[in-house]
């Protein structure tokens, strides 16, 4: 009997230390997102945030950068893009009518505190990668600065780690230090 036990016992951890796992959202425990806002899907492949009474205030892409929309599956396929900063900058204002890379703010009130792998809706983003080591860009510098010739410089950026929806920082003009881009827009 011990024996069935401890392969059970081991079977369980196998199975919650491997890299393909399900989302986890601890709705009971863990504190409502900081953020007001209410996502309902678009009629293409966006999603509409409202923000407390304001009629919906910015449009998302559902899918990451590099992927694409399959509505009648409802789920986003293809292999998500890791750009720098700058090439997510660029990448972003390429695709025209107002997509952009979101700021600080305008993300955080996606990120899901309640959930993790990843932090974020599944149902209004879904397959959002997931990793350990990178993150979604925003568009917003981080205020550390560096003096070089007698200019100062923005240095790092922020970005929103997927594993966990933790807020860190990265250097902008490392062409190594690469994040995933997911657009957003105002709405007209």
């Amino acid at each position: 009997m011990i024996r069935v036990i401890e392969l059970i016992t081991l079977l369980t951890l196998f199975s919650l230390s491997s890299t393909a796992h399900a989302q986890l959202c601890q709705r009971e425990s863990t504190p409502v997102s900081y953020s007001s806002s209410t996502l309902t899907p678009g009629s293409d492949d966006t999603v509409n945030m409202q923000i407390g009474d304001i009629p919906a205030k910015l449009v998302w892409k559902r899918c990451a950068a590099g992927q694409t929309w399959v509505p009648e599956k409802n789920k986003c396929k293809g292999v998500p893009l890791k750009k720098t900063w700058k090439e997510a900058l660029i990448y972003a204002v390429g695709q025209g009518t107002g997509w952009r890379l979101p700021n600080v703010n305008e993300l955080a009130a996606i990120i899901d505190y309640q959930c993790h792998a990843p932090p974020i809706d599944i149902r209004m983003f879904p397959n959002t990668p997931e990793s350990d080591s990178a993150g979604f860009w925003t568009s917003t510098p981080y205020q550390h600065t560096m003096t070089t010739s007698n200019t100062n410089e923005a240095v790092h950026a922020w970005y929103f780690l997927l594993s966990d929806g933790s807020l860190n920082h990265r250097p902008i003009n490392d062409s190594k230090e690469l994040n995933f881009v997911k657009l957003v827009k105002d709405n007209p």
